[in-house]
């Protein structure tokens, strides 16, 4: 949408004039919104990727832990939510695997 696109662009320019990190809240198509700030010259050492897990329901883990080793390994951060809160959810353990896996690959 155009209005979330000049929003990113405000807070972008804002980040990149002041060093100050941008939390960017997109549970859904992370991954293209990320690409998109990226090509729009954030950067990505002071970009954090909030509820990424809120996408385990429209992936495979596999391709959970693709995206999220690529956000990880270009210097961004992941922020996963709910641990503690509704620790036998679905989502909540779909997170401490794909949080595991993370670890487990050295990230």
């Amino acid at each position: 949408k155009p209005y979330e696109r000049r929003f990113a662009m405000a807070a972008m320019k804002l980040s990149n004039e002041s060093g100050i990190p941008i939390a960017f809240h997109c549970p859904f198509n992370t991954f293209f919104h990320y690409n998109e700030m990226l090509q729009m010259g954030m950067d990505p050492n002071r970009l954090i990727i909030c509820h990424f897990e809120k996408q385990y329901t429209r992936m495979s883990e596999d391709e959970l832990f693709f995206y999220a080793d690529k956000i990880v390994y270009s210097g961004s951060y992941l922020q996963l939510n709910d641990f503690g809160t509704k620790y036998h959810s679905p989502k909540a353990q779909s997170a401490f695997r794909l949080l595991k896996k993370l670890l487990d690959a050295g990230k």
